[in-house]
C-alpha cells in the first residue's frame, strides 16, 4: 500500500511539472516548431507512453498536417481532411478517441507507419482554444493499454496548454513577419525620398524643385507611420505620435529663413489601423504643407493648431491656421484634391473648409465604427 501511495505521488508530481512546464511555455518566446518539439516529449513523458504526434488544422483546405519535427523536415506531411479518419474526427467533433488496436482500425491516418514502429493502443484527444479545435494530440503506447479517466483529464489538460502555446507561437511568429515587412517598407520609402532629394540639388527649375519636396514630404509622411508599425508592432497607430514626428520634419524644410511659425499637434491620442493611419497622415501633411507655403507669405510669425478628438459616432481632425485665410476665388491644387480623395475612399469621411476672421480652419470626419 505504501509503495502504491508512492508510486501515485511520484506520478502526481510528474504531471504537475509537466504541466508547470508547458504552462511556462505559453508566454515564452518559442517559434513552433521548437515548442511542438518539447510538446512531444513532455507528453510522452508524462503519460508513460511510447510517442507522441501534434496535428495541426490547416483552415485554407479544411486539412490536418502533422508535424513532423525539426530533426524529420525534410520527410513528407501529407494532408488529412477533417471529418475523416480518427484525427480528422477528433478534429471536427472535439472529442477524444480510443483505440485498443490500431491493428484493427483501417481508418488511422499514417496507419502504416504506426505499425511498422510496434505500437499497439492509441488515445487521441483534441488542441482547443477557447471552444475552438486547432489540432490533435495522438499517445501511442507500444502494448496494448487501457488510458484511466485520471491519465485523460490530466492529457486533456496538457492538450489546452498546449493550444494556448501554438496560438501564442503563431502570434509571436505573425507579429515579427509584420514588423519586418513594415521596416523593410519604411527602409525603402526613406531610399527613394534620399534619391529625389538628389535629384532636387541638382535641378535649377523652381517648380521641378518644388515638386520633388513635395513629394518626398508624402513619402516621409508614410514612411513615419511605417516606422512605428515596425518599432511597436501594434496593430493600431498612435496617429497623434506620428503627426507630431512629420510636423517637426516639414517644419524644417518649408519654414522660410526669418520667419517664427509654429505647430502644435494637441488633442487624443487617435489609435487607427495602418491604413486609415496612412491616409489620415497624408492628409494632415498634405494641409501642413498647404497652409506653410501660401497662408504666411506675408507673415512674419504664425501659427497652425493640428486637434485630434472624436465624437460618439465620429474622428474629428482639426487643422487651424492664423494666417492671411483663402481668397473668394479660392481654386483646390493637386495637394487638396489628394487630401479630399484620401478623405472621401480612404476614410469615408468629409472634409469642410472654413474661414475665419483670421486664417482658416479645415476640418475632417470620419467614422469610428468603420476604423477600430
Amino acid at each position: 500500500a505504501r509503495a502504491q501511495l508512492y508510486d501515485r505521488q511520484r506520478r502526481q508530481i510528474t504531471e504537475l511539472r509537466t504541466l508547470a512546464q508547458v504552462s511556462e511555455m505559453v508566454t515564452s518566446p518559442l517559434y513552433i516548431d521548437d515548442m511542438l518539439d518539447i510538446v512531444s516529449e513532455m507528453a510522452a513523458q508524462i503519460m508513460e507512453v511510447t510517442t507522441c504526434q501534434v496535428y495541426l488544422i490547416d483552415d485554407t483546405p479544411n486539412t490536418v498536417q502533422r508535424h513532423t519535427g525539426k530533426r524529420d523536415q525534410e520527410a513528407a506531411t501529407p494532408h488529412f481532411p477533417v471529418g475523416q479518419g480518427i484525427v480528422g474526427r477528433v478534429a471536427e467533433s472535439g472529442e477524444a478517441i480510443y483505440v485498443p488496436d490500431i491493428s484493427a482500425e483501417p481508418e488511422l491516418e499514417d496507419r502504416e507507419l504506426a505499425l511498422e514502429a510496434g505500437l499497439v493502443s492509441l488515445l487521441s484527444v483534441p488542441l482547443s482554444v477557447r471552444d475552438r479545435v486547432i489540432g490533435v494530440l495522438n499517445c501511442f503506447s507500444s502494448s496494448r493499454r487501457q488510458f484511466t479517466e485520471e491519465e485523460r483529464t490530466v492529457l486533456l489538460t496538457l492538450a489546452n496548454q498546449t493550444a494556448l502555446a501554438i496560438e501564442n507561437a503563431q502570434l509571436i511568429t505573425n507579429t515579427a513577419v509584420v514588423r519586418e515587412m513594415h521596416h523593410r517598407i519604411k527602409n525603402n520609402l526613406q531610399t527613394v525620398a534620399m534619391l529625389m532629394q538628389m535629384q532636387v540639388y541638382e535641378t535649377d527649375s523652381p517648380d521641378t524643385r518644388h515638386a520633388l519636396e513635395t513629394n518626398i514630404h508624402r513619402m516621409q509622411s508614410i514612411a513615419a507611420v511605417h516606422e512605428v508599425l515596425s518599432e511597436r508592432g501594434f496593430r493600431l497607430v498612435n496617429v497623434k505620435v506620428v503627426l507630431e514626428q512629420i510636423s517637426g520634419m516639414t517644419s524644417s524644410s518649408m519654414i522660410k529663413p526669418g520667419q517664427d511659425v509654429r505647430i502644435n499637434v494637441q488633442g487624443q491620442a487617435l489609435q487607427l489601423p495602418s491604413r486609415a493611419a496612412t491616409a489620415l497622415v497624408l492628409v494632415c501633411n498634405e494641409l501642413l504643407q498647404n497652409a506653410l507655403e501660401h497662408a504666411f507669405t506675408h507673415q512674419a510669425a504664425g501659427q497652425v493648431d493640428i486637434s485630434l478628438g472624436h465624437s460618439p459616432d465620429e474622428y474629428i481632425v482639426l487643422v487651424r491656421d492664423n494666417g492671411r485665410g483663402f481668397d473668394d476665388e479660392f481654386e483646390r491644387g493637386l495637394g487638396l484634391e489628394i487630401a479630399e480623395t484620401l478623405v472621401r475612399e480612404d476614410l469615408d469621411g468629409r472634409i469642410k473648409y472654413n474661414r475665419l476672421p483670421q486664417g482658416t480652419e479645415i476640418s475632417i470626419r470620419f467614422p469610428r465604427e468603420l476604423h477600430t
